[in-house]
């Protein structure tokens, strides 16, 4: 269990990030101002913010202009949107004023809001007609800020590392202050619903009510921080870690007040040695291969012969009539109960295989490199014609190549991805989405066979390839199509010479992500992709 200090009758200032936001509807041209002011008015000397517009002009909408941000939109957008960091959350304002630099189109609208009122509610004002609105809400993971502390100095940490999460709630309370707030913590590994570790801490108010009127019967109030001590696993591999703020009273209910999530990631300091085992074959798509799953909706060229059959006069054989059964009531007799085996679901019985699938645009085509299978042009730019490939065994977290043949006397343009199902069984995911294309060689030359690789990484044992032509003047030639099963490590890089190759990341660094979201592989991907940069330009 955390240590708890006791609470206070008041605590230091504790700043709030606070996000404004306008758009939504039909796009326009918005221009205004929006600044954080106290009490009396006066705005703090120089805000702390950043922009939420991901248009590479976004620099060219918002700037600050002293105390003030001044909204200046050359041209309609249909979102856009601030984040300004409020010194406290008592005592200060957001004042948002925002207009169309045509006054007749929409009005001007103002948005004037106690930051304590939007920790509890967000607030809403319309703009026009047209389904624009201007909101202002904290901003996520406010409710439950969170850093994480580690020898390492983040969140990427040596497998069998300690780490301290610290969370500081700033929950809305209820007005009565009967109910008790609890925090949870569970560290779970990515896939896996089993909790790695649980913890739990009972919240401690920190600061008085909120001042003013509660909003909707609740009111923002702080509570004591809470720091959690864990011990990692002894592994490399990306973790979750949800917080869940929980309400309880003495009648033993619950209700969940406030979640998020962060991400953990394990790296061993040194790479561990690439696996021995070789990489093997899981399937080959050969367009020659007289399989009949594969081959028998595709010979375009190939039919049967319309043979008519000859007309033979059938003989006419009548029945003769059966003697009727007497009617002889059974006799009713009670049946034992004998429970039934539990027998699995008819899809777990039918094996899936590797293969083409049933439906696809693909024809087979002879070509001096052998048999190749034929994509026509696309019916529209948004009508591809395609083909999926099932691949059949496939297993989850360990690296498939997919390499795919193409003939070089062609222009073409090939899209490929892999497609999965989540979890549920009712969505479909990408785990790669990539592409090549193919420019006709010198006739001179002659023509010549070119391979396109890619790695993905499958979560399920039967992904799909899909290929697709998108171009509608030209067809795609590709030819053999494998699938291969990699170790569970991949080799090292070897290190590059004479060119220095660097990765970005941008704020907010790792201990600032999961806001909102679970991005666990995310970082673990991130982490491990900067290590392998690093080792090419070392």
């Amino acid at each position: 269990m955390p240590a708890a200090v006791p609470g206070v009758a008041a605590a230091p200032p504790r700043p709030v990030a606070v996000r404004v936001q306008w758009g939504g509807g039909q796009p326009r041209a918005w221009c205004g101002t929006i600044t954080v002011v106290d009490e009396t008015g006066r705005p703090p000397r120089e805000p702390e913010w950043r922009t939420l517009c991901a248009d590479p002009d976004a620099a060219a909408m918002v700037h600050a202009e002293g105390a003030a941000l001044v909204v200046h939109q050359p041209r309609p957008v249909a979102m856009d949107g601030v984040e300004i960091v409020v010194p406290d959350m008592h005592g200060w304002r957001i004042v948002a004023k925002l207009g169309t630099a045509d006054s007749s189109a929409a009005p001007a609208a103002t948005l004037d809001v106690a930051v304590a009122d939007l920790l509890s509610q967000e607030t809403t004002q319309p703009l026009d007609g047209d389904g624009n609105r201007l909101v202002a809400r904290p901003a996520p993971g406010e409710e439950l800020r969170a850093s994480v502390e580690s020898a390492d100095g983040g969140a990427v940490c040596r497998p069998g590392g300690r780490v301290r999460i610290v969370v500081e709630p700033l929950l809305p309370a209820r007005v009565d202050g009967t109910s008790a707030l609890e925090l949870r913590l569970r560290l779970k590994a990515p896939g896996n619903e089993a909790d790695v570790d649980a913890r739990s801490a009972t919240l401690v108010p920190l600061a008085p009510a909120s001042v003013g009127p509660p909003v909707a019967g609740r009111r923002p109030m702080r509570f004591d921080a809470v720091r959690f001590d864990l011990a990692l696993p002894r592994h490399e591999s990306a973790w979750t870690v949800e917080l869940e703020a929980v309400e309880g009273s003495g009648l033993g209910w619950t209700r969940r007040v406030a979640g998020r999530s962060l991400s953990l990631a394990t790296l061993a300091p040194e790479r561990p040695a690439a696996d021995a085992a070789a990489w093997r074959m899981v399937y080959e798509l050969d367009p020659g291969s007289p399989r009949l799953h594969e081959r028998l909706r595709r010979l375009s060229a190939i039919g049967l012969p319309n043979v008519p059959l000859p007309q033979v006069p059938l003989p006419s054989i009548t029945r003769p009539a059966l003697p009727r059964l007497p009617q002889i009531p059974l006799p009713n007799v009670p049946l034992p109960n004998v429970p039934l085996p539990n027998v699995p679901p008819l899809p777990a019985l039918v094996p899936r295989l590797s293969g083409l699938l049933a439906a696809g645009h693909s024809r087979v085509e002879p070509h001096e490199l052998g048999p190749m299978l034929r994509l026509p042009p696309a019916e529209a730019a948004d009508e591809p014609a395609w083909e999926g490939v099932v691949v059949a065994g496939a297993q989850p977290a360990l690296p498939h190549v997919v390499e795919i043949e193409f003939p070089t006397d062609q222009d073409a343009t090939a899209a490929v991805a892999v497609l999965e199902l989540d979890a549920s069984g009712s969505r479909v995911e990408s785990r790669y989405a990539g592409g090549f294309r193919v420019r006709r060689g010198p006739a001179a030359d002659g023509p010549r066979l070119d391979v396109h690789r890619f790695v993905f990484w499958p979560t399920t044992r039967h992904p799909v390839v899909l290929l697709a032509n998108r171009s509608t003047s030209a067809p795609a030639l590709v030819g053999h199509v494998r699938i291969l099963a990699g170790p569970a490590r991949l080799p090292a890089v070897a290190p590059a010479t004479g060119r220095r190759v660097h990765a970005y990341l941008s704020d907010p660094a790792f201990r600032d992500f999961g806001a909102g979201d679970d991005p666990a592989a995310r970082v673990a991907a991130v982490a491990r992709s900067a290590e392998g940069i690093a080792a090419q330009g070392a």
